[in-house]
């Protein structure tokens, strides 16, 4: 499949230009691909990347699931196990992280047990306390949140290089995706933070940090 060869095209073009550190791949798959059909060509690909991230209605479709109904968490669990026991990543020590839309996202690895991490605007129960902000505020078009999300990803892996701490980055990321139809306004203070939608995207991600330092081991 197409992502196999892109996948071989960077590694031989790096290799040609000398370069002999390997990339870092993360690949977010194409939804309309995702069957039983093509399972064995996706964890051929998995075996390329380090971390494969489809979102929970492309897992299930790869194990013939409705792909209208959100999939039990004890499903997600079992697809994310039969994908790493078949392999992510040249050496098996890949990751899988399912975004999951206002449940946040599911991460597993095999130095990570399965685990659920929450979007920054979820849902809230009624007389819940909480400092993260109510979806029911702020989102408005969710067109472009797993991309943004697999960007912002990335840059926190590159700046930290701690999975779930990159997972943060994203849900930041992904939230400013959720606030407007359309991409983030982005301007730059005269203390040079960055702002998005006229809130400092730092901060959010101090927030969103906070919320969730339980679940964060520093190295």
């Amino acid at each position: 499949m197409e992502a196999e060869s892109i996948c071989l095209q960077i590694l031989e073009y790096r290799q040609a230009a000398g370069i002999t550190v390997r990339p870092w791949l993360f690949w977010e798959p194409e939804g309309s691909l995702c069957s039983p059909d093509t399972l064995d060509a996706h964890i051929k690909v998995c075996r390329l990347v380090d971390v494969f991230s489809p979102n929970r209605f492309e897992l299930a479709a790869f194990f013939g699931n409705d792909i209208h109904s959100p999939p039990q968490e004890s499903a997600i669990m079992e697809w994310c196990t039969f994908f790493l026991e078949h392999g992510i990543g040249p050496s098996f020590t890949g990751t899988i992280i399912v975004r999951a839309d206002v449940q946040g996202c599911f991460v597993m690895s095999h130095n990570q047990p399965f685990r659920r991490l929450p979007a920054y605007y979820e849902p809230q129960l009624e007389n819940e306390s909480t400092p993260m902000p109510s979806s029911q505020e702020k989102v408005i078009d969710p067109t472009g949140a797993g991309n943004a999300f697999m960007g912002g990803f990335a840059i926190g892996f590159v700046e930290t290089g701690d999975i779930i701490k990159a997972i943060s980055y994203g849900a930041v990321s992904s939230s400013f995706a959720l606030e407007q139809i359309g991409i983030p306004r982005r301007a730059v203070a005269e203390d040079g933070s960055e702002w998005w939608n006229g809130d400092c995207v730092r901060s959010r991600l101090d927030l969103y940090l906070s919320s969730i330092r339980k679940d964060i081991v520093d190295a």
